[in-house]
């Protein structure tokens, strides 16, 4: 698969779940997707992976989706940003203000 259609296809199915995208950066063989808020989701032989987490200040883990399925991917994505959404950052909980 040619990079620049992976991760077009990711784009397209990531502004389905509401996250847009800022740009994108390719080569022959791999390529970056840049969303607006979030980590950098990475391309390279029929794979996209982004990072997951960061146990206990070791190396990153990496989520790792078939580029063949860019809703699924997208889905993962969604799922993760909505996990890694503070509670603080709620819209109800910020309105509430303590003395």
């Amino acid at each position: 698969m040619i990079p620049g259609h992976a991760l077009t296809g990711l784009r397209d199915a990531l502004a389905a779940h509401g996250i847009t995208t800022t740009g994108m950066t390719l080569t022959r063989l791999s390529g970056t997707l840049y969303p607006a808020h979030g980590p950098a989701i990475r391309y390279h032989h029929g794979l996209y992976w982004w990072p997951a987490r960061h146990p206990h200040r070791a190396r990153p883990l990496y989520a790792i989706h078939d580029a063949s399925d860019p809703p699924g991917a997208a889905r993962r994505i969604a799922r993760q940003a909505q996990l890694s959404t503070s509670p603080a950052d709620s819209p109800t909980r910020a309105s509430h203000q303590t003395r």
